[in-house]
């Protein structure tokens, strides 16, 4: 029976050091750890990554790389002295790539070589999670030529990627995303222009449409634009125009219809424009805002699902 009893005792003992060591709450965070590590750290990696942005500045005069310069950024605040806390040096091709730790906004820039300030710049949007290429010409205003998440994934949607209504949406989407609004800039319009690359591919292009159905950009012919097509509709009846334009209106949709296919000769006749039939085709059209105005526009393009390469 004593025997008994200090066997409990011991036991008592034991167990007590053992809570007042931290033992209980030590093997407790084991199994935490084992069956968490890695969400905490992932969860901090992401907000670190959302939490920075990373310009590509290229510095520049006349036409010319800058190299050797220091180039610095501030947050640009009413009321506060610049604190030019991030920067870099630019190489032989007048780049540096710098780091920002801040929050969305506007920042202001500054170059200096050998000690001398040789540029200066406001007004310069940077958002946060992004990458941003900045053009600096020395004597010029701040050009943003491109900016995109660095979220994103590595393989980029192209023209040549639209074989179904999935890809057509990502298509005109990631398109909407580049351009940020209309009017477009002059380097963004003429390459959705340029045939082959990103964002033209024989019978897929971009357009623009106000809310009249007037066509205010056309990738693959600039004579139409400042055409009217509101009333235009397929040989079903269908007043595709005017769908387009509701489509855009309600936050993004598709719409069917047939529409002239160059890759098509219906009439045998050689001519591939003017068939009266058409081929089936799949547009998808979104909102896209003028600044300006304010006004809201209706930016899509389509394929023809029969076609494939």
């Amino acid at each position: 029976m004593l025997n008994h009893i200090r066997s409990i005792a011991i036991i008592a003992l034991a167990a007590g050091l053992m809570w007042n060591c931290g033992g209980e709450r030590l093997t407790q965070s084991e199994v935490g750890t084992e069956e968490q590590v890695g969400r905490p750290l992932s969860k901090l990696a992401v907000a670190h990554h959302k939490a920075q942005a990373v310009v590509m500045v290229n510095l520049y005069r006349d036409g010319a790389p800058v190299s050797g310069a220091t180039v610095e950024f501030s947050r640009s605040i009413a009321g506060q002295t610049p604190a030019y806390e991030w920067s870099g040096t630019t190489d032989e091709k007048g780049q540096t790539l710098v780091e920002i730790a801040s929050g969305n906004g506007y920042y202001q820039a500054r170059a200096s070589q050998d000690g001398i300030e040789i540029g200066t710049w406001s007004s310069i949007p940077i958002n946060a999670g992004y990458k941003v290429i900045l053009y600096l010409p020395i004597g010029g205003k701040a050009q943003v030529k491109e900016s995109y998440s660095l979220e994103e994934p590595t393989k980029q949607i192209t023209a040549r990627d639209v074989i179904d209504k999935k890809t057509l949406k990502a298509f005109v989407e990631a398109a909407k995303e580049y351009a940020k609004s209309f009017p477009f800039s002059e380097d963004i319009a003429e390459e959705f222009r340029q045939e082959g690359g990103r964002w033209k591919h024989e019978a897929i292009y971009l357009a623009v449409l106000n809310s009249d159905g007037v066509i205010v950009y056309h990738a693959a012919n600039a004579a139409l634009e400042g055409q009217n097509l509101i009333n235009y509709e397929d040989p079903n009846g269908v007043k595709y125009v005017q769908e387009l334009i509701a489509a855009a209106a309600a936050g993004g949709g598709f719409v069917e219809y047939y529409f002239d296919n160059p890759a098509v000769d219906e009439n045998g006749d050689g001519d591939l424009l003017g068939d009266p039939i058409g081929s089936p085709k799949i547009s998808y059209a979104t909102p896209i805002t003028d600044p300006q105005t304010g006004m809201k526009l209706t930016f899509l393009s389509g394929f023809y699902p029969q076609v494939k390469e």
